[in-house]
């Protein structure tokens, strides 16, 4: 307890040192650019992650609607497709 409250006197007593607010200021400015990015990344990484498991859900789920056949004529020059009934 005795070393605790010493280096707590010595951190006050060197606060009055221009130096070291300069570096007490640079560590506080230092520490709240960091948390901001690092929240920001924390964002976005969320958004990605919810995104890609949308993503897979939406997927799993469109293969269960049934799709309209189309066949295409092998034929060059034809402009037409021939279209199978829908299925009902």
């Amino acid at each position: 307890m005795k070393a605790a409250a010493g280096v707590g006197v010595i951190a006050l007593s060197a606060a009055v040192f221009y130096r070291v607010r300069e570096l007490l200021a640079a560590f506080l400015l230092f520490s709240a650019v960091f948390g901001v990015v690092a929240i920001a990344v924390l964002i976005l990484w969320l958004v990605e992650r919810g995104s890609h498991e949308a993503a897979v859900r939406m997927e799993t789920r469109m293969t269960r609607i049934p799709g309209r056949r189309t066949i295409a004529s092998s034929q060059a020059h034809a402009v037409n497709f021939l279209r199978n009934p829908p299925c009902n």
